[in-house]
């Protein structure tokens, strides 16, 4: 007997078959609500740690998941977006990424279709600036809220918590930013 899953919106999207030694995987994969990976960096982005993407693709508890990429914070750097592909087009049943200057409706929209969303790494005020004006901290949310695993690396990864440490290529300290998104923090609203 196959047992559907909650990997992404629909029917049948993500089917396995547990056994008995499987009960853990299949209990954990009947939670998939509100989940978070945050990576510090590396990754496709980099070529480094294939790790990284192998682990949020068995966190999803999808063989193949549909997998979302967010190249806002790098500025939807073309050779980062093209790397997202070269990894993902290999794990994933869909690759897609979301258009540069893209609005909340068209974002919901792309966000309906995915098991993972992943947010690339760069400059996190601009990731953030971006999101609160456009509206997409609210899509994002209720995509997590959806069941829809969110990941990301440095800038992608921050952006979730309440405050963090950045450093730009300006010489001096550290500065350490506080942010809500959209009137709140995102992680209190998962």
């Amino acid at each position: 007997m196959s047992v559907k899953s909650f990997c992404g919106i629909g029917e049948g999207i993500c089917t396995f078959a547990p056994t008995n030694d499987e009960t853990d995987k299949y209990n954990a994969a009947m939670k998939l609500i509100q989940r978070l990976i945050a990576i510090g960096g590396g990754g496709f982005t980099h070529k480094t740690d294939p790790e990284l993407e192998d682990f949020i693709v068995a966190v999803s508890g999808c063989q193949r998941p549909r997998v979302g990429f967010i190249g806002t914070a790098s500025d939807d750097d073309p050779i980062k977006i093209s790397r997202f592909y070269e990894r993902f087009g290999t794990l994933s049943e869909h690759a897609t990424h979301l258009a540069p200057g893209s609005d909340a409706q068209h974002t919901a929209r792309w966000s309906q279709a995915l098991d993972i969303i992943y947010v690339g790494g760069g400059n996190t005020l601009r990731l953030i600036n971006h999101w609160r004006q456009s509206g997409l901290d609210q899509v994002l949310i209720d995509a997590a809220r959806r069941g829809v695993l969110m990941a990301g690396v440095s800038a992608g990864a921050s952006v979730w918590f309440r405050k963090c440490t950045v450093r730009y290529s300006w010489p001096g300290p550290a500065t350490s930013i506080r942010h809500r998104i959209g009137g709140r923090q995102l992680l209190s609203s998962l």
